[in-house]
């Protein structure tokens, strides 16, 4: 419980705002509805105590004109005043590899590819319940991949699985490392799978 205000603003109308010719700027959200019902907009750095009992997904323009994803979070605080907080987040998937493939390699790999959607690519260790030992404390390695918006990841995934099915047609036909080069293949050969990718962000 409890909201805070984040950084990229969300249209700064207080309770009972009535200016009908407030011009919007970049990396405000549509505020008419909040206007309507007299919700209150958390403001950058603002922090308050509330009740979450309502949220959803939506799209944030930063100054620069990017697209980011976003979920709108709404709170009732004690005295029953609403509010509004806007939370973005960067949607992500994780790719993993086989045993004999280079994580820092395909790290670097990976982000030069889909550095066009703002990727982040990191390498993080998780819990698999599918290893015999992840009892002991044993957790997989992956490769992270962030993104600003939910249409770069989805990009960027399809990209993935139709030259992984590609491969598996014909093993001479792509390579992962450069479009001019035939046969190899040896990156994309690397990569087993896909996680998390279908994961709604409001799930997780």
């Amino acid at each position: 419980k409890g909201g805070k205000g984040d950084k990229g603003g969300g249209g700064g109308f207080g309770k009972g705002g009535g200016d009908d010719k407030y011009e919007r700027k970049p990396g405000d959200e549509d505020v008419n509805l909040e206007r309507k019902f007299d919700i209150e907009i958390l403001q950058p750095g603002e922090s308050r105590v509330g009740y979450l009992f309502n949220m959803k997904i939506t799209r944030h323009y930063d100054e620069g004109g990017r697209t980011l994803t976003g979920l709108l979070l709404f709170f009732v605080q004690r005295d029953s005043v609403t509010l509004r907080a806007t939370f973005l987040y960067r949607p992500y998937f994780f790719v993993k590899l086989n045993g004999r493939a280079n994580l820092a390699h395909m790290r670097d790999i990976l982000a030069q590819r889909f550095s066009t959607e703002g990727v982040e690519a990191e390498m993080v260790e998780k819990e698999d319940l599918a290893m015999e030992d992840h009892l002991v404390g044993r957790k997989r390695k992956l490769i992270k991949l962030s993104f600003p918006n939910s249409e770069g990841m989805n990009r960027s995934v399809r990209d993935l699985q139709r030259e992984m099915k590609l491969l598996k047609k014909d093993p001479t036909n792509f390579s992962f490392d450069s479009p001019q080069k035939k046969g190899g293949g040896d990156a994309i050969e690397s990569i087993e799978d896909l996680y998390e990718y279908d994961v709604p962000y409001i799930n997780r």
